[in-house]
């Protein structure tokens, strides 16, 4: 019944991401992903920042926790349409690199729009997906300090996945060529 009614939802255009200013865009012609079930989020008590994709545009995190760094390292690289996620696996001495198409988004994200990937939008949530099975997957943005280079990220597993909810801890390596704007 839920994935109905998702489904209906897409098929209405009601699928939207707020630009900075308030401005909405919808586009009811994207091509409807997985979504995470999303009735059971209890994330409205969940605190949370706003940030902007400039602010993350040259930016490159090394995932603290939860990892394991006998076992691995995991790094994140933002570029305006992109996440370059880098794991090196060290015992089989491998790296594996996953691109995610991703935007941020303002509004609680119930599936992925195409349409907002790559424009300039702030907000408390960031949403990315992953192409080869078409599946959307949302963090809330809990916690960005530039100064000290933590951000902290919190992912609610949804109901048809195996795993547990997760608050991932990273810590920045790197500022690129980007201009962070000030507030």
């Amino acid at each position: 019944m839920k994935h109905i009614i998702i489904v209906f939802l897409i098929l209405l255009g009601i699928v939207s991401c707020k630009t900075k200013g308030g401005d909405t865009q919808q586009d009811a012609a994207d091509t409807p992903v997985t979504t995470e079930d999303t009735s059971s989020v209890q994330n409205d008590t969940l605190s949370a920042v706003e940030v902007s994709l400039s602010q993350l545009i040259g930016t490159k995190w090394k995932m603290i926790s939860p990892s394991g760094e006998d076992v691995g390292k995991t790094t994140w690289e933002f570029t305006n349409k992109e996440i370059k996620e880098t794991i090196y696996f060290i015992p089989y001495n491998e790296e594996i690199i996953n691109v995610f198409p991703y935007y941020i988004s303002s509004s609680f994200p119930s599936v992925f729009v195409h349409n907002c990937v790559g424009k300039n939008y702030t907000g408390k949530y960031l949403v990315k997906l992953l192409e080869r099975n078409n599946r959307m997957y949302w963090y809330t943005i809990t916690s960005v300090n530039w100064t000290t280079g933590d951000m902290y990220l919190f992912r609610q597993h949804a109901e048809d996945e195996l795993g547990v909810d997760v608050t991932i801890h990273f810590k920045l390596i790197s500022k690129g060529n980007r201009r962070r704007s000030r507030r």
